[in-house]
């Protein structure tokens, strides 16, 4: 006679595991396309943010194009008003924030004026690398209304430019800073692709 190789204990742990993996499987499949129907709608709240609310009137996130210059790849969203190009949203990476990258958002104006810079994720310092965030202090408004050649330098004052640091968040304030730079000239660059 043989016998099982499964203790009772075994086998109803395994049944357990194959219900529970069978619950998340149905619940993932179940919820996909409402997790995916909140992410397109949080991407166009954030894209929105970043660009005067009558300058467009397309659905953002559907209208973009990857570009790759200077060495990157970058994913921009066109702003379009009946039509007709207006303004771009581009993202934008700070590789070298003091906890991790800081990614970003920039808007721009086809003549290459910044409309707003908003930060889309990070994990800097609680209390002080996180004052980057606009609703935690208006620090990144700083760089609205300006222009690749209307600061100069582009660093923050400790570094010897014109934009004003967080006070204990320098390394952050600079990551920043040069990270919106750095758009502004990859789109100075690349604008001719925007059709």
């Amino acid at each position: 006679m043989r016998t099982s190789i499964l203790s009772p204990h075994a086998r109803r742990l395994a049944l357990f595991a194959l219900l529970i993996s069978s619950a998340v499987s149905l619940t993932s499949y179940a919820t996909r396309d409402k997790i995916a129907h909140n992410k397109r709608q949080d991407l166009q709240r954030q894209l929105s943010a970043v660009l005067p609310a009558d300058s467009f009137d397309n659905t953002l996130f559907e209208d973009s194009i990857t570009l790759t210059g200077d060495n990157e790849q970058r994913k921009v969203y066109i702003a379009r008003h009946n039509g007709v190009p207006g303004a771009v949203v581009i993202t934008a990476t700070a590789p070298d924030g003091y906890v991790d990258s800081i990614e970003l958002l920039v808007g721009i104006t086809l003549d290459g004026n910044i409309t707003s810079v908003r930060v889309a994720s990070h994990r800097e310092t609680p209390g002080l690398g996180d004052k980057i965030e606009h609703r935690r202090s208006d620090w990144i408004s700083q760089f609205e209304d300006t222009r690749l050649l209307s600061q100069t330098p582009w660093a923050v004052q400790k570094n010897g430019g014109d934009f004003d640091q967080l006070t204990g968040a320098t390394i952050t304030s600079s990551a920043v800073t040069r990270a919106v730079y750095r758009t502004l000239e990859f789109f100075h660059n690349n604008k001719h692709l925007i059709k």
